[in-house]
């Protein structure tokens, strides 16, 4: 059944925490949570989260359909709410822009934008819009999308190659992401400031091999499906306590933390979202642009707290606005596809809500 786990409600709590933090950056605070784990804070934990997530119900979704059906399925959920992201977006630069309101319209970055919904063409800038903030990035926070299609693209070629119904390939392919960050990190200087070189437009394998692997743990859990343990929960955060801001605990980290991300989606009680909503997706790429309009309006000086407390509910409305004008019908649309493409293929055992990611 849909409800035997606590997914929804921790991607809302990730995608409510990435608002959070961003709130600080963009009022030109520091993130009072940043490197906690060396690299990355609070809302690096939130993205691996929703990594980890998204690699345990797409795997599961990717065993019973065919290749066809997976990329239709794929793009129905992600592509129809960007797109609408970044109309939104460009709405938003037309009010905020410095420019006269045709050179805007006319600007060849503002066409470039566009390319945002091809997900590999990201664009953060637009012209005249927020240059004078402490950033000035119209949606920062599309920039893992791209990653998330590229471990699509991996799935995609264990369905096609039939490997994705092993687990032990998934361990393989977890084990490799996991050295390779390691040696990148410790021999090679891997970095923010130093990625790597592009595998992919905005895919660089200091952030893929970080994210991939946590997608990766997400499948392997499809498959082995432990029972929760309490003790090995409280086990698994002392070590990470004792060990925080250093080496063996960023290590140390990315053992433990994908089980204690399922222990918490697995453990009751069972949480059901009001109406059968998840605008997790919708908070996620809505509030970026929104808190930067009210950062315009109201200036930095705002501060994170106020700016969060304004931003969260325009950006709640923004999502359930998404979720019920696109993303539900985006879906139903993916069950038309599928019952298609089913009706013309072998017959597939029928995948259940929560298993369709």
């Amino acid at each position: 059944m849909r409800h035997e786990n606590n997914f929804d409600v921790l991607r809302h709590i990730a995608a409510i925490t990435v608002l959070v933090v961003h709130s600080f950056p963009l009022t030109g605070q520091s993130d009072p949570s940043a490197s906690v784990f060396l690299y990355f804070g609070a809302s690096g934990m939130a993205v691996d989260t929703f990594f980890f997530i998204s690699g345990y119900l797409v795997t599961v979704s990717s065993i019973r359909r065919s290749a066809i059906e997976f990329v239709a399925a794929r793009a129905l959920r992600i592509l129809p709410a960007l797109f609408f992201a970044v109309l939104f977006c460009l709405v938003l630069g037309l009010l905020c822009t410095t420019l006269p309101a045709w050179d805007y319209i006319t600007h060849p970055a503002t066409r470039g934008y566009l390319g945002n919904i091809y997900v590999f063409g990201l664009q953060f800038r637009l012209p005249g819009v927020f240059e004078g903030l402490p950033h000035a990035g119209v949606n920062g926070s599309i920039w893992t999308i791209p990653l998330e299609v590229a471990m699509y693209i991996v799935t995609l070629a264990l369905i096609m190659t039939r490997l994705n119904r092993s687990v032990w390939v998934y361990v393989v392919l977890a084990a490799t992401f996991f050295g390779s960050f390691f040696v990148g990190v410790t021999q090679f200087d891997l970095g923010w400031t130093n990625q790597g070189p592009a595998i992919l437009p905005h895919v660089r394998p200091f952030t893929t091999l970080h994210y991939g692997f946590f997608y990766l743990a997400g499948a392997i859990f499809s498959f082995w499906r432990p029972k929760p343990s309490m003790w090995v929960v409280l086990l698994a955060i002392c070590l990470m306590v004792a060990t925080v801001r250093t080496m063996p605990g960023f290590a140390i980290y990315f053992v433990v933390m994908p089980y204690l991300i399922y222990s918490l989606a697995f453990s009751g009680p069972f949480i059901k979202m009001p109406f059968g909503m998840d605008v997790s997706y919708g908070v996620y790429i809505y509030a970026f642009p929104i808190q930067q309009t009210i950062v315009h309006l109201f200036g930095a000086a705002i501060g994170p707290y106020w700016l969060t407390v304004t931003a969260l509910p325009l950006t709640v409305v923004m999502a359930v606005l998404s979720w019920f004008l696109v993303e539900k019908k985006a879906l139903a649309l993916k069950d038309t596809v599928s019952g298609y493409l089913s009706s013309v293929q072998p017959t597939r055992p029928a995948l259940d809500a929560n298993e369709a990611g």
